[in-house]
């Protein structure tokens, strides 16, 4: 069962990140999906991804990354997904900071997507951690 949940849930960060460059790729190709994603920049980021909430999140992300750290140091065991679900928190917290990254027209799909895929695999060590106890 776990072995599925694993699979099932790295096929669907591949989806979503493959998603994510596409449209990045596609948006310097066709005026149309340009123009999307500078108008969907622009409004998310005026909306829902303004600076304080980004700030507010890399926080919760931040103590939840240390969290899990911290759990994995006092069971003695780390694990691919525990490692992955650094990496995507310390990405987080990197590309909402990044000026390269935030000049990027599908910006606010990379957050939003990065976003996602941390929930997918908070959740799966939550799984995790409740079958064990």
């Amino acid at each position: 069962m776990n072995k599925i949940i694993n699979i099932f849930s790295s096929i669907l960060q591949i989806i979503i990140i493959a998603g994510i460059f596409s449209l990045e790729l596609l948006s310097k190709k066709k005026a149309g999906v340009n123009h999307h994603l500078i108008a969907r920049k622009y409004q998310l980021q005026e909306g829902l991804f303004n600076s304080d909430n980004i700030m507010l999140l890399c926080a919760i992300i931040f103590i939840i990354t240390l969290a899990v750290i911290f759990l994995s140091i006092k069971q003695k065991k780390i694990t691919l997904i525990k490692i992955n679900f650094i990496i995507v928190g310390a990405f987080f917290i990197l590309a909402s900071n990044y000026e390269l990254i935030k000049g990027l027209n599908s910006y606010i799909y990379i957050l939003s997507g990065t976003i996602i895929i941390f929930t997918i695999q908070f959740l799966i060590i939550l799984i995790d951690y409740v079958k064990k106890r």
